[in-house]
């Protein structure tokens, strides 16, 4: 009885993933130069003791890819819309914003009309950072970054764990838990939640997080939100 259920277990956790052994994840990014996606992003925005909610269609395209694996994609957000009350608002495109990336996928510099610590943080936290060996399901790695002092961006503590392995639109994806935390400032940005990475390309199909006290303009005070965001054809 006792190797018949074991046999069972096993196959179970063959089929989430979680046999020891299983073989190892490439999901560092993969980027081609020239390739794009769309991301629908929702996000629910708390501040000052009111709730709102924020919409946008963010494009994202890979303009350049170096010899040591550093990668440029400059992204542009359309179709935004903020809703307050039940008040629909449109508000207009800005300038799209381009973010470098060492070949993990941390982001090591930023260009645009006018690039922010916001830009910095939520970039950070809405990409995950790889490490340079494959993974498995159970891998754990702690990331941290230096901020960009230019902007006046906090350094982040990034901590991550493969989860399973699944499919999820359309795409085989490594689902990864992360906790993110800004290692200064009196009040610092903390974050969790997960991204569904394609294994084929490093790149999210799918990510929620709950993110705290992040500023996101300095005329601002800190605000709460939960974001959402899908990759759409």
């Amino acid at each position: 009885m006792t190797k018949r259920i074991a046999g069972v277990m096993v196959a179970i956790a063959l089929t989430v993933g979680l046999v020891f052994g299983q073989d190892a994840l490439s999901i560092k990014p993969k980027p081609k130069a020239g390739s794009t996606w769309k991301l629908k992003v929702h996000a629910d925005v708390e501040i000052m003791g009111t709730t709102a909610a924020f919409s946008a269609l963010e494009t994202a395209k890979v303009t350049k890819v170096d010899a040591n694996g550093d990668f440029s994609v400059e992204l542009s957000m359309s179709d935004v819309k903020v809703d307050v009350g039940g008040s629909v608002q449109e508000q207009p495109e800005e300038p799209p914003t381009t973010a470098k990336h060492n070949a993990s996928g941390e982001i090591i510099d930023l260009k645009g009309e006018k690039p922010t610590a916001a830009d910095y943080t939520m970039g950070t936290v809405s990409t995950p950072i790889f490490p340079k060996e494959d993974v498995k399901v159970g891998s754990k790695w702690t990331v941290e970054t230096k901020g960009m002092s230019s902007l006046g961006a906090a350094g982040i503590k990034l901590s991550y764990e493969v989860l399973r392995v699944e499919e999820v639109l359309g795409v085989k994806a490594a689902v990864v838990k992360f906790t993110a935390k800004e290692t200064s400032g009196d009040a610092p940005m903390s974050a969790s939640g997960q991204y569904w990475v394609d294994l084929s390309n490093g790149f999210v199909v799918k990510g929620e997080m709950d993110i705290k006290q992040i500023v996101m303009s300095p005329e601002l005070p800190p605000m709460d939100m939960k974001m959402k965001m899908e990759r759409v054809k």
